[in-house]
Protein backbone atom coordinates (compact mmCIF):
# COMPACT_ATOMS: atom_id res chain seq x y z
CA UNK A 1 0.00 0.00 0.00
CA UNK A 2 0.79 3.88 -0.51
CA UNK A 3 1.45 4.38 3.18
CA UNK A 4 4.49 1.58 2.80
CA UNK A 5 6.28 3.21 -0.28
CA UNK A 6 9.61 3.97 1.32
CA UNK A 7 9.60 -0.24 3.09
CA UNK A 8 8.03 -1.72 0.28
CA UNK A 9 9.05 -5.14 1.81
CA UNK A 10 6.69 -4.53 4.28
CA UNK A 11 3.74 -4.83 1.73
CA UNK A 12 4.85 -7.92 0.45
CA UNK A 13 3.88 -11.18 3.34
CA UNK A 14 5.62 -13.91 3.30
CA UNK A 15 3.58 -15.58 4.36
CA UNK A 16 -0.44 -15.45 5.41
CA UNK A 17 -1.45 -12.36 7.93
CA UNK A 18 -4.84 -11.80 8.42
CA UNK A 19 -8.27 -12.82 7.36
CA UNK A 20 -11.06 -10.24 8.35
CA UNK A 21 -14.57 -11.11 8.29
CA UNK A 22 -17.71 -9.36 7.74
CA UNK A 23 -20.34 -10.34 10.17
CA UNK A 24 -22.73 -11.30 7.58
CA UNK A 25 -20.59 -13.20 4.40
CA UNK A 26 -21.17 -11.83 1.18
CA UNK A 27 -18.83 -12.21 -1.83
CA UNK A 28 -16.16 -9.16 -2.13
CA UNK A 29 -16.19 -7.72 -5.13
CA UNK A 30 -14.23 -4.63 -4.97
CA UNK A 31 -10.77 -4.28 -3.27
CA UNK A 32 -8.99 -1.03 -2.75
CA UNK A 33 -5.97 0.76 -0.70
CA UNK A 34 -7.30 4.03 0.25
CA UNK A 35 -5.22 7.10 -1.51
CA UNK A 36 -2.98 7.58 1.80
CA UNK A 37 -2.51 3.07 2.41
CA UNK A 38 -4.03 2.99 5.63
CA UNK A 39 -6.95 1.40 5.29
CA UNK A 40 -8.58 -0.79 3.13
CA UNK A 41 -11.88 -0.64 1.23
CA UNK A 42 -14.20 -3.30 0.23
CA UNK A 43 -17.16 -3.71 -1.46
CA UNK A 44 -19.47 -6.63 -1.59
CA UNK A 45 -22.37 -7.78 -3.24
CA UNK A 46 -24.71 -6.46 -0.37
CA UNK A 47 -23.72 -3.24 -2.16
CA UNK A 48 -21.65 -2.38 0.94
CA UNK A 49 -18.29 -0.56 1.65
CA UNK A 50 -16.19 -1.67 4.71
CA UNK A 51 -13.20 -0.08 5.95
CA UNK A 52 -10.19 -1.84 7.16
CA UNK A 53 -7.55 -1.13 9.09
CA UNK A 54 -4.21 -1.26 7.23
CA UNK A 55 -2.16 -2.25 10.07
CA UNK A 56 -4.17 -3.93 12.50
CA UNK A 57 -6.58 -5.76 10.63
CA UNK A 58 -9.28 -4.89 12.59
CA UNK A 59 -13.30 -3.55 11.27
CA UNK A 60 -13.95 0.43 11.03
CA UNK A 61 -16.87 1.55 9.48
CA UNK A 62 -19.13 -0.29 7.33
CA UNK A 63 -21.65 1.67 5.01
CA UNK A 64 -24.57 0.76 2.78
CA UNK A 65 -23.28 2.61 -0.41
CA UNK A 66 -25.43 1.01 -3.06
CA UNK A 67 -28.86 -0.95 -3.49
CA UNK A 68 -27.38 -4.10 -5.03
CA UNK A 69 -24.01 -5.86 -5.83
CA UNK A 70 -21.01 -3.13 -5.90
CA UNK A 71 -19.27 -4.32 -8.99
CA UNK A 72 -16.28 -1.76 -9.56
CA UNK A 73 -14.59 0.82 -7.74
CA UNK A 74 -11.70 3.44 -8.69
CA UNK A 75 -10.02 6.51 -7.14
CA UNK A 76 -9.14 9.31 -9.62
CA UNK A 77 -5.30 9.91 -9.64
CA UNK A 78 -5.78 13.61 -7.87
CA UNK A 79 -6.97 11.29 -5.04
CA UNK A 80 -10.12 13.10 -4.60
CA UNK A 81 -12.83 11.29 -5.86
CA UNK A 82 -13.90 7.55 -5.82
CA UNK A 83 -16.38 6.21 -8.51
CA UNK A 84 -18.79 3.34 -7.65
CA UNK A 85 -20.69 1.01 -10.34
CA UNK A 86 -22.86 -1.63 -9.53
CA UNK A 87 -25.22 -4.69 -10.99
CA UNK A 88 -27.96 -2.18 -12.08
CA UNK A 89 -25.47 0.49 -14.09
CA UNK A 90 -25.25 3.21 -11.27
CA UNK A 91 -22.28 5.39 -11.06
CA UNK A 92 -21.78 6.97 -7.62
CA UNK A 93 -19.69 9.89 -7.27
CA UNK A 94 -17.47 9.54 -3.44
CA UNK A 95 -15.77 12.44 -1.69
CA UNK A 96 -12.42 10.70 0.51
CA UNK A 97 -15.17 10.97 3.44
CA UNK A 98 -17.57 9.06 1.79
CA UNK A 99 -19.86 11.85 1.38
CA UNK A 100 -21.67 10.66 -1.73
CA UNK A 101 -22.26 13.71 -4.13
CA UNK A 102 -23.76 12.12 -7.11
CA UNK A 103 -25.53 9.18 -8.60
CA UNK A 104 -26.11 8.30 -12.42
CA UNK A 105 -27.64 5.95 -14.36
CA UNK A 106 -24.95 5.31 -16.96
CA UNK A 107 -25.88 2.07 -18.63
CA UNK A 108 -29.22 -0.45 -17.82
CA UNK A 109 -26.98 -3.35 -17.66
CA UNK A 110 -24.32 -4.72 -14.84
CA UNK A 111 -21.04 -2.39 -14.85
CA UNK A 112 -17.68 -4.80 -14.76
CA UNK A 113 -14.96 -2.15 -14.87
CA UNK A 114 -14.29 1.95 -14.25
CA UNK A 115 -11.35 3.97 -15.11
CA UNK A 116 -10.22 7.84 -15.23
CA UNK A 117 -8.71 9.84 -17.69
CA UNK A 118 -4.95 10.48 -16.65
CA UNK A 119 -5.97 14.47 -15.93
CA UNK A 120 -9.01 13.52 -14.24
CA UNK A 121 -11.51 15.17 -16.50
CA UNK A 122 -13.39 12.08 -17.75
CA UNK A 123 -13.77 8.45 -17.15
CA UNK A 124 -14.82 5.24 -18.91
CA UNK A 125 -17.06 2.83 -18.19
CA UNK A 126 -17.22 -1.42 -19.17
CA UNK A 127 -20.70 -2.76 -19.25
CA UNK A 128 -22.53 -6.61 -19.84
CA UNK A 129 -24.32 -4.49 -22.68
CA UNK A 130 -21.02 -5.04 -24.17
CA UNK A 131 -19.93 -1.22 -24.70
CA UNK A 132 -17.91 1.09 -23.05
CA UNK A 133 -19.16 4.60 -22.24
CA UNK A 134 -17.09 7.48 -21.53
CA UNK A 135 -18.70 10.66 -19.44
CA UNK A 136 -17.80 14.44 -18.62
CA UNK A 137 -16.60 13.77 -14.66
CA UNK A 138 -17.75 17.47 -13.81
CA UNK A 139 -21.15 17.26 -15.45
CA UNK A 140 -21.87 13.35 -15.31
CA UNK A 141 -22.65 13.59 -18.81
CA UNK A 142 -21.55 10.73 -21.00
CA UNK A 143 -20.04 11.94 -23.84
CA UNK A 144 -19.59 8.32 -26.01
CA UNK A 145 -20.48 4.80 -26.50
CA UNK A 146 -17.74 2.79 -27.75
CA UNK A 147 -19.42 -0.53 -29.68
CA UNK A 148 -17.20 -3.34 -31.10
CA UNK A 149 -17.07 -6.09 -28.50
CA UNK A 150 -19.37 -8.46 -29.30
CA UNK A 151 -20.13 -9.77 -26.11
CA UNK A 152 -20.09 -8.57 -22.28
CA UNK A 153 -17.26 -6.22 -21.90
CA UNK A 154 -15.62 -7.11 -18.58
CA UNK A 155 -12.46 -5.04 -17.90
CA UNK A 156 -11.09 -1.54 -19.12
CA UNK A 157 -8.25 0.49 -18.38
CA UNK A 158 -7.00 4.39 -19.64
CA UNK A 159 -3.63 4.52 -20.37
CA UNK A 160 -1.24 6.68 -18.15
CA UNK A 161 -0.22 9.44 -20.53
CA UNK A 162 -1.94 8.56 -24.35
CA UNK A 163 -4.98 8.89 -25.74
CA UNK A 164 -6.14 5.28 -25.34
CA UNK A 165 -8.06 2.90 -23.81
CA UNK A 166 -8.09 -1.18 -23.51
CA UNK A 167 -10.95 -3.13 -22.95
CA UNK A 168 -11.55 -6.70 -22.62
CA UNK A 169 -14.87 -9.30 -23.43
CA UNK A 170 -16.40 -12.18 -23.06
CA UNK A 171 -16.08 -12.74 -26.42
CA UNK A 172 -12.20 -13.48 -25.65
CA UNK A 173 -10.55 -10.38 -27.44
CA UNK A 174 -8.72 -7.65 -26.44
CA UNK A 175 -8.95 -4.21 -28.19
CA UNK A 176 -7.59 -0.82 -28.27
CA UNK A 177 -9.71 2.06 -28.45
CA UNK A 178 -8.94 6.17 -29.71
CA UNK A 179 -11.27 7.80 -26.72
CA UNK A 180 -11.53 11.02 -28.72
CA UNK A 181 -13.46 9.13 -31.80
CA UNK A 182 -14.32 6.06 -30.17
CA UNK A 183 -12.93 4.63 -33.22
CA UNK A 184 -11.24 0.55 -32.40
CA UNK A 185 -7.92 0.77 -33.54
CA UNK A 186 -7.02 -2.75 -32.92
CA UNK A 187 -8.01 -6.18 -31.79
CA UNK A 188 -5.72 -8.54 -29.86
CA UNK A 189 -6.86 -11.73 -30.44
CA UNK A 190 -5.33 -15.10 -28.64
CA UNK A 191 -6.96 -15.43 -25.10
CA UNK A 192 -9.39 -18.63 -24.93
CA UNK A 193 -12.36 -17.37 -22.40
CA UNK A 194 -13.50 -14.37 -20.94
CA UNK A 195 -10.92 -11.85 -20.78
CA UNK A 196 -10.88 -10.44 -16.82
CA UNK A 197 -8.60 -7.96 -16.23
CA UNK A 198 -6.29 -5.34 -18.94
CA UNK A 199 -3.88 -3.04 -17.37
CA UNK A 200 -1.51 -0.76 -18.87
CA UNK A 201 1.56 -0.70 -16.76
CA UNK A 202 0.75 2.78 -14.75
CA UNK A 203 4.30 4.17 -14.89
CA UNK A 204 5.08 5.12 -18.58
CA UNK A 205 2.07 2.56 -20.32
CA UNK A 206 4.51 1.09 -22.85
CA UNK A 207 3.14 -2.77 -21.46
CA UNK A 208 -0.41 -4.30 -21.66
CA UNK A 209 -1.20 -7.19 -19.46
CA UNK A 210 -4.21 -9.01 -19.95
CA UNK A 211 -5.42 -12.20 -17.76
CA UNK A 212 -8.49 -14.69 -18.59
CA UNK A 213 -10.31 -17.33 -17.87
CA UNK A 214 -8.24 -19.65 -20.13
CA UNK A 215 -6.32 -19.41 -17.10
CA UNK A 216 -3.62 -17.35 -19.10
CA UNK A 217 -1.84 -13.91 -18.16
CA UNK A 218 -0.31 -12.16 -21.34
CA UNK A 219 1.76 -9.12 -21.17
CA UNK A 220 1.86 -7.03 -24.65
CA UNK A 221 4.73 -4.02 -25.86
CA UNK A 222 2.11 -1.53 -27.26
CA UNK A 223 4.81 -0.03 -29.36
CA UNK A 224 5.00 -3.70 -31.18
Amino acid sequence: PAARRSRPVDSIPARHLHSSLNKVKHPVNVVKWTPEGRRLLTGSTSGEFTLWNGTGFNFETIMQAHDCALRAATYSHNNEWLISADQDGIVKYWQTNFNNVKGIQAHTDPIRDLAFAPTDTKFVTASDDATLKIFDFAGGVEESTLTGHQWDAKCVDWHPSKGLLVSGSKDHQVKLWDPRTGRCLTTLHGHKNTVAMTKFEPTNGVLLASCARDPVARVFDIRM
